[in-house]
């Protein structure tokens, strides 16, 4: 069974990386960038402050503490399964397309970039009112677009991308839920 999920693993990441194009590479070594989304995050930052006031104080302490947590249980999570990135991965050796020979760590499970992109998003969502729907498909296609990104650049193999969304999924719920508690407490 696990040689299967390996296998379909594999088969999946040569379908993305393999249907390579110069546009495309510009575009995804971007994407998975931390600072070109610089102005999404102000962005972000602006919609909290309009919508929390005060209480944007907390959203931030508790995103702050979320990232650290997903980002220091990804890299805990690697160093225990010890599994190679796509890049790394003998099975690929002459044949995965690299966009400027950027590769990452020696292990790929799971996806830091997914957890953390992840543990955002859930929280995010989880927090906004309903009528920033427009910001949370904004923020799902942010979600998407970094994690489809570690594929196409050969840093991931899709099932380092699924662990890092469970893994934010979890990290980012128990974020909503302290932040939840914390509201209810500061209730004036």
């Amino acid at each position: 069974m696990l040689e299967k999920l390996v296998d379909a693993d594999r088969s999946l990441f040569s379908l993305i990386n393999q249907a390579h194009d110069p546009i495309v590479d510009f575009l995804m070594f971007w994407a998975t960038d931390k600072w070109i989304w610089l102005p999404f995050y102000v962005w972000i930052l602006y919609i909290i402050i309009k919508n929390f006031g005060a209480k944007t104080v907390y959203v931030l302490l508790i995103t702050a503490l979320l990232i650290a947590i997903s980002d220091q249980l990804s890299v805990f999570i690697k160093n225990y399964v010890q599994r190679l990135r796509p890049c790394h991965d003998p099975y690929f050796d002459g044949i995965i397309h690299l966009v400027n020979n950027e590769c990452g760590g020696t292990y790929g499970f799971v996806s830091s970039h997914a957890s953390n992109t992840m543990t955002l998003a859930v929280f995010l969502i989880g927090i906004l009112p309903m009528t920033f729907r427009w910001l949370k498909v904004e923020i799902i296609a942010y979600l998407l677009l970094v994690s489809y990104s570690r594929i196409y650049l050969g840093a991931h193999f899709p099932g380092d991308i699924i662990g890092g969304w469970l893994l934010g999924i979890v990290v980012g719920s128990i974020g909503v839920v302290i932040f939840r508690k914390i509201n209810a407490i500061k209730k004036i």
